[in-house]
């Protein structure tokens, strides 16, 4: 947590791990309610045992991905953010509570975990201390003529500035980015 004063930090992982408590005690008695106390003593014992095991799989995966990422040229970064996000999908399931279970299995999804991933990655770049390019690789980007809106030509696209990328047959502008800028 860069930027924030220990304390601050601290105090905002407790509130949230107390947010966190309320909420599987009410989720646990809404499903008491809904299914019987037994019952959900054993869907939450049931859920938690699947989550070990789920667990132990993605260790195992996680563990194997970056030995393959790091044995071979490509970058590590995205491997081990996507390993870390899984993992803790999967801590959220073996986790005892309905609520955790449910963040955890939508932390594993593809799409939830793909986003997660890039929250990751991006919060990795804003270190100063770290080139998010050796650990990810190269990163695409989105680019386009600053004078357009919303697809249509406007007076500023008719001036030719010598600063600007050439566009190739295929639409594509050449060039790349190094450190934060466009190197031509």
């Amino acid at each position: 947590m860069r930027g924030r004063d220990p304390a601050t930090a601290a105090l905002s992982s407790v509130a949230a791990l107390v947010v966190l408590a309320v909420i599987e005690i009410a989720t646990f008695v809404e499903v008491v309610r809904a299914i019987g106390g037994p019952a959900a003593a054993l869907l939450l014992t049931a859920i938690s045992a699947a989550g070990l095991l789920l667990l132990r799989h993605e260790v195992v995966r996680g563990r194997r991905l970056l030995q393959a990422a790091v044995g071979g040229s490509a970058p590590v970064g995205r491997s081990a953010s996507d390993s870390a996000v899984r993992l803790f999908g999967a801590v959220l399931v073996a986790l005892p509570g309905f609520f955790s279970a449910a963040l955890g299995l939508i932390l594993l999804l593809p799409p939830s975990r793909m986003l997660i991933r890039r929250a990751v990655e991006r919060s990795v770049e804003e270190q100063d201390d770290i080139s998010a390019a050796d650990l990810f690789g190269p990163r695409r980007v989105r680019a386009g003529r600053a004078g357009r809106r919303g697809g249509r030509a406007t007076p500023a696209d008719d001036a030719v500035d010598p600063r600007t990328p050439t566009r190739t047959a295929a639409g594509a502008i050449e060039g790349e980015i190094l450190d934060g800028e466009a190197a031509r």
